[in-house]
């Protein structure tokens, strides 16, 4: 048996492993919201509370990414993220005392939220030709989740779901991804050789750099993108079910998964042939188009179709970001910049957006609220656009 493990490839385990881990998110991102509303909680708290989720976000994967860099143990991590994570919301299905449903939030954040930059690292270490292999692997990821949607929509198991159906959907599902992880490989190299010809190493950055210009301003324009984009992850879901009166709202989530799994798969040729800072000005800008529809229609078929954007917002955006890494970052910090990337570029905007959303709502409503949020992703597209042209005045890359 152990033989018969050891012949199998890795990308065929990380395809695998990702699957699984993407199918116990797929309960977890559309759902924690309806978790957290069905106990009663305010729009507002419940933002506030999702805040609270990805502040812990950024901790931990900082502190375990670093801990990862020095050790190569991601399969111990990602056990340990992975168990303990999985029954955190029981806990909090008897937990109605707000300050312990924060203090478990936090702990859900920290560490569930590690699990995403530590797995893109894992791939990125252990792949031989990760700008091409990587899309290939996450893909399977959305499949995963999409595996995931489609049975909610065809049983309509999740129909108005209780907190204590969504416990135990992440619980079951947490519990086939930890048993996924023992099929990987126990640990990765630290440090990893220049792979002479494939352009993913900086050797600028060779000697351990990580922060340089260009990666600050990706951060920043991320940023941007994610802090009015928390408006979808924190609120689609219960805008659906209250605003459009829609019941199986993981159709909706099953559309936008579905359509990042092509340009996921090939966003190596994708990039080749956009450049990274094309990618990345359309995945951003498509944020902004994305939830300034949904603040202009109440037709569920335009919101429907507005979801296949996902494929830009997320597929290629992320993809882009991933390759910027690879191709800029020094092996030895790979871990670390990518955790940043998630815990500041994506996590700290969801902290700020997500409770600003929910005061919006209250205050303005959802099509106000979502009109706002779709500024700052415009912002972004612009910061980006500046530093190009400033870039080319100099005479200098930009990205």
């Amino acid at each position: 048996m152990i033989h018969s493990l050891a012949m199998i490839p890795n990308k065929t385990k990380y395809i695998f492993s990702l699957f699984m881990f993407y199918a116990m998110y797929a309960i977890v991102v559309p759902y924690f919201q309806i978790f957290l509303y069905g106990k009663g909680l305010s729009h507002s708290v419940t933002g506030t509370i999702i805040g609270v989720w990805e502040v812990a976000g950024i901790a931990g994967p900082l502190l375990l990414g670093a801990i990862v860099d020095r050790t190569g143990k991601f399969r111990t991590v990602l056990l340990l993220c992975t168990l303990v994570g999985s029954v955190i919301l029981f806990v909090m299905l008897k937990t109605q005392l707000l300050f312990l449903l924060f203090l478990f939030t936090a702990l859900f954040g920290f560490l569930f939220k590690p699990i995403l930059p530590l797995n893109d690292s894992m791939i990125s270490h252990n792949l031989p030709d990760p700008e091409h292999d990587y899309g290939h692997v996450r893909a399977a990821g959305s499949i995963g989740f999409v595996a995931v949607m489609i049975f909610i929509t065809i049983t309509g198991v999740f129909n108005s779901p209780t907190p204590t159906m969504i416990a135990w959907g992440t619980l079951f599902l947490g519990a086939a991804y930890a048993v996924s992880i023992f099929f990987l490989p126990s640990a990765a190299p630290v440090v990893q050789a220049d792979r002479k010809g494939r352009g993913w190493i900086n050797k600028k950055n060779s000697e351990g750099k990580t922060i340089t210009t260009q990666y600050i301003i990706m951060i920043v324009v991320v940023f941007l993108g994610r802090f009015g984009f928390s408006s979808y992850y924190s609120f689609f879901s219960i805008f659906l079910q209250e605003e459009m009166h829609v019941a199986n709202i993981g159709l909706f989530w099953l559309i936008a998964t579905s359509a990042e799994i092509f340009p996921i798969m090939f966003a190596g040729r994708i990039i080749r042939g956009t450049g990274r800072f094309l990618a990345i000005v359309l995945g951003v800008g498509a944020m902004a188009v994305r939830i300034f529809v949904f603040s202009s229609t109440d037709s569920l078929i335009v919101i429907g179709f507005i979801q296949l954007l996902h494929g830009l917002t997320f597929g290629v955006l992320h993809a882009a970001c991933i390759s910027f890494i690879n191709a800029k970052i020094a092996p030895e910090n790979k871990t670390l910049a990518i955790s940043i990337y998630m815990s500041v570029g994506w996590g700290l905007a969801a902290i700020l957006g997500s409770p600003l959303g929910g005061l919006l709502i209250e205050s303005v409503g959802f099509s106000r609220m979502f009109r706002i949020m779709a500024i700052f992703p415009v912002l972004g597209v612009l910061l980006l656009a500046g530093y190009r042209l400033l870039s080319q005045r100099k005479g200098s890359d930009a990205f």
